[in-house]
């Protein structure tokens, strides 16, 4: 019945070029992709037949003789009749090139041919794919659907969703997967699409600024598509008439535009039926005159085995041809098609290695003064070469373990799934807003990359230049390459993804129960701090995979090979080190675990160890320490403690982190209103800690937020209970209990030490996210003391906890105020007309509406400057979001200024329009706008009250011209 189907999707495409449209979408482009996945079944069918006649290039004369001949013939008929742009003739007459026409500009003489090239590249790809394993495809069809999932935010957002290859490559991959059967991965797709679907259409109907249009429609057709696939592929094609309307549906895709443009120059005022009728009267003269006998040449030549074996015998394609030749003799088809590789990926190592490389590549690149794209395409380039070669260390035993946990029938991995989802939904739908990211760490890279380089920039914002660079370079390239800030959260995300997984292996490596570490897995990746952070650009939790990946290679070391093993250990500990310094301390326990397994390293050759530890030292905090130590003499880069982040009494900083963790791991999910706890404290104690701990701040807001999150009161009750469980089992049911890994608990008290010297030397209001990395070993250790049989999981207390640690969550990242991923002013609205207290709407609507505006908080002083600037001045306070008078990236720098600077000095720079910050007038510089404006001969453009964080309230800006 596919002949039915392939004539109504023709008529769609046609329909909706004549203006048709349903409820506001466009079935056309529903028709498009339900093209796309008849495609990818119909075409492994197709190879997997014509390859035993006479090889690839079978189905490559097969498919050049179904596309072309009608293609060209009708592009012919483009020139001679209608007034096209003639110097595109050959990118028309090619086809393929048509595919990237809206990157190139090149002009389309049928409107549709686009999507016909894009169909024509997944031919070329037809020969590979097919060979791959079903769990290959799995991987390659994830990638292709995240794309699409980010190409909002992309430039040139339609072709990453829709006309190019990259982010339809899925819609392609699903027809096969439907010929393979692979039902539960269909299944698992489907719903991510179905999903990606309600959150695009959200987005459109919410009156988000992004172009999801085209994304509403693509998910609409493939979510048609799939199932009426799947049904039409188990019915019987042999039907006369079925075959006929098939024989009509390319014909009548290619030649509509053509009658449509004819009809439109010559009788304009014809109506939509006219011109379908003379489209179809159209399509079958083409069947007769050009369809029909090419058609008979094609299938000719199918029959002609002979042929075929003797276009096959010319030497370059006998190259090519001999391997796939030779696995179709050699074996029946079907178990050639569907053979599985037993090795799975290390990703985990391949993450490593990409930071890894990140970093090394961003000092290398900034020494040549090459941090541009050029630069980081050789780099890139480089890597992915090395990276084929060496892909055979990146093996290891395993397989689909991934996809059977998605189907197991267990409820922790499926919470731990729907997190996930809601929080790539989140990133994908906003631009970070992470207040640190948008004061320093963004900024510095855009600093960097308009000068090709790293640089100590002048600012007074010295977190810009002595701040670890781990994460940052891994910004770099994402940055510089698409130019936007909306690929970030993907470095978390990632992280995120590669949790779990490290998580068991280093728990059960500790002697902790498989059971027990199996439900940790789920549970700690679900902490506040993790979660939140997992779509954020924060720094923070993403350096907890780097140290348990370090422990987790080393402890493999017993069972592979040793150097390779230690390699990415150093490189993640280095890593960890890199992403910031506050983790330091945490090498101790690395130390232990690596003295105990040094009997497999100490007869390793040592050229080899030696390179390994300087590659190792170079990308982590330890350049970043040298420079610091060059610039300022100190090798955290603040020695007059400017931030005020060194406590010098330890016991001072003890009591106040230990207050500060209290705060935000015992504050549930929700409050209210908020709470401030200061009072509480003895005035005594206030005064010491005011003295010894100045960033002291124990009030706790109505909703825990990435900025101050911990693990949560949930994680926390999960641990107490363990804790009250083994307390309880050594009395009460001594068979609950198991025998203490002695080499565990050294290592997990060279952690406890670690986070101890973390106390005792700094202090700071969010240290509940700074020890993001200490937590996984704190928890371990605490398991590894209790020592329990995994038999306690089976306990119905214990489930239930667990649970509802995990769903404490979800309203957090549901209601988290950067990624609201629900109706913000409709509940607004909801809340006013029920008679809401007008202080909580207010306050509600306040701290959403900043969120909302933070990423680009500047905008309404940037409106006021001409686009032709390439430079604009800042005088600020040393915290503020400068990430707005960049924008669009790339096109103008922001040089930072002070009343010290005379007229002269600042006009050098180039600077016609600086941008200032009252409270840096009054408290930083303890000046006023008009002795500044009279020094400078300025004159002010525009004044506005801008707030950037909702606790501060409004801030008065000023935008001078010089």
């Amino acid at each position: 019945m596919f002949g039915l189907y392939r004539f109504i999707l023709s008529l769609l495409v046609a329909l909706s070029h004549f203006g048709f449209t349903f409820c506001g979408f466009n079935p056309g482009q529903w028709a498009v992709v339900c093209f796309y996945v008849l495609s990818g079944l119909l075409m492994e069918r197709q190879f997997k037949k014509l390859v035993i006649v006479g090889g690839t290039f079978a189905f490559y004369t097969d498919r050049f003789l179904r596309i072309f001949p009608l293609y060209i013939i009708v592009v012919i008929l483009c020139v001679i009749t209608t007034p096209v742009r003639r110097n595109d003739l050959l990118a028309n007459i090619t086809l393929l090139p048509l595919n990237y026409a809206v990157l190139t500009k090149t002009s389309m003489y049928l409107g549709s041919a686009w999507s016909l090239s894009c169909e024509f590249h997944f031919y070329l790809l037809v020969p590979l794919v097919v060979f791959l394993s079903t769990y290959v495809l799995r991987w390659i069809l994830a990638a292709s659907l995240t794309v699409f999932a980010i190409s909002p935010f992309l430039p040139n957002s339609a072709f990453w969703a829709y006309v190019g290859l990259p982010g339809t490559l899925f819609t392609f991959l699903s027809g096969i997967l439907i010929n393979r059967q692979d039902w539960g991965s269909l299944r698992i797709f489907y719903s991510i699409v179905a999903i990606l679907g309600v959150g695009f259409l959200f987005s459109k109907v919410a009156g988000m600024e992004l172009p999801t249009g085209i994304h509403c429609n693509v998910c609409i057709g493939y979510l048609v598509a799939v199932p009426t696939t799947l049904l039409l592929a188990r019915l019987s094609p042999k039907i006369l008439w079925d075959r006929f309307l098939g024989l009509f549906s390319y014909p009548l895709f290619l030649v509509h535009t053509l009658v449509g443009t004819l009809c439109l120059i010559y009788i304009p005022t014809v109506g939509m039926a006219t011109v379908m009728g003379l489209s179809l009267l159209a399509t079958a003269c083409l069947i007769i005159l050009v369809e029909l006998p090419f058609d008979y040449i094609r299938y000719k030549i199918r029959n002609t085995k002979s042929f075929l074996t003797q276009v096959n015998s010319g030497l370059i394609l006998l190259l090519t041809e001999s391997w796939w030749h030779r696995r179709l003799t050699s074996s029946s088809e079907a178990t050639m098609i569907h053979e599985r590789e037993k090795n799975s990926f290390d990703w985990l190592a391949l993450w490593i290695l990409f930071s890894a490389w990140s970093s090394l590549s961003g000092w290398c690149l900034s020494a040549c003064g090459y941090l541009k794209p050029a630069g980081i395409a050789i780099s890139y380039s480089l890597f992915f070469a090395c990276l084929i070669l060496f892909r055979s260390h990146l093996q290891g035993k395993g397989g689909r373990t991934g996809w059977k946990i998605l189907r197991s029938c267990y409820l922790a991995p499926k919470i731990w799934l729907l997190l996930t989802v809601l929080v790539f939904v989140g990133g994908i739908a906003y631009s970070p807003n992470n207040y640190d990211y948008l004061t320093y760490r963004f900024p510095r890279i855009l600093y960097w990359s308009w000068d090709h380089a790293w640089s100590w920039i002048p600012t007074v914002d010295h977190r810009m230049n002595y701040s670890a660079t781990g994460f940052e370079w891994d910004m770099v390239p994402l940055f510089i390459i698409f130019k936007t800030d909306r690929l970030f959260f993907l470095i978390n995300f990632i992280s995120y993804l590669l949790l779990p997984g490290v998580i068991f292996s280093v728990f059960s490596s500790l002697g902790i129960s498989k059971r027990i570490s199996w439900w940790w897995m789920w549970i700690l990746p679900c902490g506040y701090c993790y979660i939140l952070q997992a779509a954020s650009a924060g720094n923070d939790s993403f350096a907890a995979l780097y140290f348990l990946a370090s422990l987790h290679y080393l402890f493999q070391t017993k069972t592979s090979s040793a150097v390779k093993n230690l390699t990415f250990s150093c490189l993640a500990i280095a890593l960890m080190t890199g992403a910031k310094a506050s983790n330091l301390p945490l090498v101790l326990p690395w130390l232990i675990v690596l003295f105990f397994h040094r009997k497999y390293f100490l007869e390793k050759s040592r050229p080899v160890m030696l390179a390994m530890v300087l590659i190792a030292a170079a990308v982590s905090f330890l350049p970043m320490a040298l420079l610091n130590i060059h610039f300022t003499g100190d090798y955290a880069g603040d020695p007059n403690n400017y931030t005020k982040m060194k406590v010098s009494n330890p016991v001072s900083g003890m009591l106040g982190n230990s207050l500060q963790l209290g705060r935000d791991n015992l504050a549930p999910p929700l409050l209210p209103r908020p709470i401030d706890w200061g009072p509480m404290v003895p005035s005594q104690l206030k005064a010491i800690l005011d003295r010894d701990f100045p960033r002291l701040n124990l009030r706790m807001g109505e909703l825990q937020i990435e900025e101050g999150a911990g693990l949560g009161l949930g994680i926390v009750l999960f641990v107490s209970l363990f804790i009250v469980m083994g307390m309880r089992a050594r009395v009460a049911a001594p068979s609950l209990v198991v025998a203490r890994n002695s080499q565990a608990l050294w290592v997990v008290g060279a952690g406890v030490i670690a986070w101890l010297v973390y106390m005792s030397k700094m202090g700071s209001e969010a240290t509940s996210r700074l020890i993001a990395a200490y937590y996984p070993l704190l928890v371990a250790g605490i398991l590894v003391i209790a020592s329990l049989d995994g038999r306690i999981v089976y306990r119905c207390i214990f489930k239930w906890i667990s649970f509802i640690a995990m769903l404490s969550a979800i309203p957090l990242v549901i209601l988290c105020p950067a990624r609201p991923l629900f109706p913000v002013q409709l509940l607004s609205n909801i809340m006013i007309k029920s008679h809401v207290p007008s202080g909580i709407v207010a306050r509600y609507n306040q701290v959403y509406s900043v969120y909302a505006a933070r990423s680009d908080g500047l905008k309404e002083l940037i409106v006021s400057i001409p686009p032709s600037e390439r430079a604009i001045g800042l005088l600020q306070t040393g915290d503020d979001a400068e990430v707005s008078l960049w924008r669009p990236f790339g096109t103008r720098k922001v040089i930072e200024v002070t009343p010290k600077d005379s007229m002269e000095e600042v006009k050098a720079r180039g600077l016609h329009f600086v941008a200032v910050n009252q409270d840096a007038l009054v408290f930083r510089y303890h000046t006023t706008l008009a002795i500044l404006e009279a020094k400078w001969s300025a004159s002010l453009v525009v004044k506005k009250s801008i707030i950037l964080m909702a606790r501060v309230g409004p801030e008065t800006w000023y935008l001078l011209r010089l």
